[in-house]
């Protein structure tokens, strides 16, 4: 350093642009800006044009970690609040992005600034004291890592998938166009076919509905998708660097945040659509199929493991590998890297659909859903048998795990004095006691997908003539204005529970009864949205979800799950300075982050799901040679966020539709 210090005292441009790329004190400290990047950019750039000593800018980040009295208190909005309950603790992290030549060791200059910083608690008497620390993972240079050997292996992958597509689709184009329309396609041939980007492409954009479809759906999914990305864009306030991040706090007590808290509903859509689909599958195979096998199910089983984990599993070596070589930026390491870690070690938790039970670093943020959603198909035949051959047990057994799925969170809940549905504090460990009793595990999540249930035997009766549903105007009316009550509550009845102020011990069985209840009202709202546009009674609200523009998107909801936290990380991880804070920005940065997931989530769906769909529909169910190969596409109403496995006949299956499910928090 004393180097720099003496090319700066000459006036040497390198030098100067290394002091300049270092960060100073922030502005706005008492807004909670704890953040100055310096100039990243500037100093990976900077190289010493001295031959005798050769090195480059090395960007670190550098934590002054500020031990402050515990009882320090902070007025916001017009509330006394202590920095505990702010930050989680009494110690305040002054991030700061400073400027190195790359021959010195992030060790050597953490000794060397810990050595000044002794003199703090001296000086205060023990009052405040000051530790810094540097990570060597947050330091960087312009030259990046050399590729792994499972970087490559990944990259080979999708090298011979996007060589596979390409040849597959001129031969569509150029030859099987014209060849296969006088004869049927064999098997080798539709195998060929099934990564034509033409062909699945034409299917992806298909806007017609099928006769047995329930149409609202693909707006139910879309919306419902949309709700999990707005949700995320905003969980990442929390790790991208704001520079008035006091101002965040006061945010909970707007009406309008319920929105964004209660987006965890968005996946209670997709449990319930899932539970209703596979239902109302079995009762289509039961009308046409008595008798029923212990061995149904098992295939059932097989078909969606193999039906949705590969495009998971591409999902998840891309996390593990190249997600890391997709950018880079002061604060990439700090997000990414624990990312990817976390898909090396613990995939295989994934693959085997249990990476929701008990385990703290699991791979990939949103992957708990599709866990959550494999366990309750797993044990979906215990309650789908019993309403098929005994319906009155059945409907005694749906009332009996309704009552469960509400006392099972309600419980949780009060025994761990756990306020709201998700964690509102800055405690680490606070919040990953409730992340792990409360909002991963499957036992507190599986409302919606028994009310699903319920309604797919009851649609089903419905179409099949067995239960005529008729009623009034103003049944109607008053059956929707209960609905629009009870979803509200769902939504918006948690407000108290957010507050920064809440008094537990007073309201806990508040919290308490709103925590065990609001997932079973949500659902009973959905469940009169379904059967009311299913049979008519829907009016605008049937008409803008069955809005044909919503059968392709609504095909993508699979894919856009999938990808859609690595295309946020990517952005928010390569940050260079500090951001404002608005709801503006987050709202213009979910806009792009929909368009930006809409469109690889197309390219992911045409290259990876819908080929391996059609082979799979090939090896595990072979029907006969067709004259026209259809691909089997990604999602129809056969399914809720993930595929769906079929359970009927094969050739009857294949008539209807050829796709399945997608889903979020």
């Amino acid at each position: 350093m004393a180097y720099v210090v003496q090319d700066v005292a000459k006036g040497k441009f390198w030098a100067i642009g290394m002091i300049d790329s270092s960060a100073k004190i922030p502005d706005g400290i008492l807004q909670a800006n704890f953040n100055d990047l310096g100039v990243y950019d500037q100093c990976v750039a900077i190289v010493n044009p001295n031959p005798e000593m050769p090195f480059t800018g090395m960007h670190c980040l550098v934590d002054f970690k500020i031990t402050v009295p515990a009882d320090m208190t902070f007025e916001v909005d017009g509330s006394t609040l202590s920095i505990t309950t702010l930050l989680g603790s009494n110690v305040v992290t002054l991030t700061l992005g400073h400027c190195y030549p790359s021959v010195c060791k992030p060790s050597t200059i953490q000794d060397a600034y810990n050595l000044l910083a002794g003199r703090v608690g001296s000086m205060t008497n023990g009052s405040y004291n000051l530790e810094i620390a540097i990570d060597p993972t947050d330091c960087h240079l312009a030259d990046r890592d050399v590729l792994q050997t499972s970087d490559w292996l990944v990259l080979m992958v999708i090298a011979m998938i996007l060589f596979t597509a390409a040849l597959s689709t001129t031969l569509d184009i150029a030859y099987f166009r014209h060849e296969l329309k006088d004869r049927r396609a064999t098997m080798g041939e539709q195998a060929a076919l099934s990564f034509s980007v033409f062909t699945n492409g034409k299917k992806l954009l298909n806007l017609q509905q099928g006769a047995d479809s329930i149409n609202c759906l693909n707006g139910l999914k879309f919306f419902s998708i949309g709700w999990v990305v707005l949700g995320h864009r905003y969980r990442y306030i929390a790790q991208e660097p704001v520079d008035n991040l006091i101002k965040m706090a006061p945010a909970l007590k707007q009406w309008s945040k319920m929105v964004i808290f209660s987006a965890p509903l968005s996946v209670d859509t997709f449990f319930m659509i899932s539970g209703l689909l596979n239902m109302y599958q079995f009762m289509r195979t039961r009308s046409k199929k008595r008798s029923y096998s212990p061995v149904e199910t098992i295939v059932s089983y097989i078909h969606r493991f193999v039906r949705i984990t590969p495009s998971y599993a591409m999902a998840i070596a891309f996390t593990s590998t190249l997600l890391y070589r997709m950018g880079d930026g002061p604060e990439w390491d700090r997000m990414i890297r624990p990312v990817q870690n976390d898909c090396k070690t613990g995939w295989w938790y994934n693959i085997l659909y249990i990476n929701n039970i008990g385990i703290d670093n699991y791979c990939m943020l949103q992957s708990w859903y599709l866990s959550a959603d494999m366990q309750m198909f797993w044990a979906a035949p215990l309650l789908m048998y019993p309403l098929w051959r005994w319906p009155i047990v059945g409907y005694v057994e749906t009332f009996l795990l309704l009552g469960a799925s509400v006392a099972a969170p309600l419980l949780v809940s009060l025994h761990f004095e756990i306020p709201a549905p998700i964690p509102v504090t800055a405690d680490g460990d606070r919040k990953d006691l409730i992340m792990r009793v409360l909002y991963l595990p499957t036992w507190t999540k599986f409302t919606s997908y028994v009310v699903g249930i319920f309604l797919g035997y009851l649609l089903f009766k419905i179409r099949d003539g067995k239960i005529d549903f008729k009623m009034n105007k103003v049944t109607n009316m008053v059956l929707w204005l209960g609905t629009a009550g009870i979803m509200l509550f769902a939504v918006f009845g948690g407000f108290p529970c957010f507050q920064l102020d809440y008094d537990y011990e007073k309201n806990k069985f508040y919290s308490a009864f709103y925590i065990g209840f609001y997932r079973l009202f949500w659902g009973i709202g959905l469940f009169w949205i379904i059967l009311a546009c299913d049979n008519g009674w829907g009016g605008p609200v049937n008409g803008i979800l069955s809005w044909e523009i919503f059968g392709p998107l609504g095909k993508l909801t699979y894919c856009i799950y999938l990808i859609h936290v690595g295309v946020m990380l990517v952005g928010v991880a390569s940050v260079r300075h500090t951001i404002y804070y608005s709801d503006y920005f987050e709202v213009h940065s979910f806009l792009g982050d929909m368009v930006l997931c809409v469109v690889v989530a197309a390219a992911f769906s045409l290259l990876f799901e819908a080929p391996l769909m059609t082979l799979e529909k090939l090896v595990l169910s072979p029907s006969k040679p067709k004259k026209r190969v259809v691909p089997v596409n990604m999602s129809s109403d056969t399914e809720a966020i993930i595929p769906s496995a079929p359970t009927e006949n094969d050739s009857v299956l294949l008539k209807r539709h050829v796709r399945a499910d997608t889903t979020q928090l």
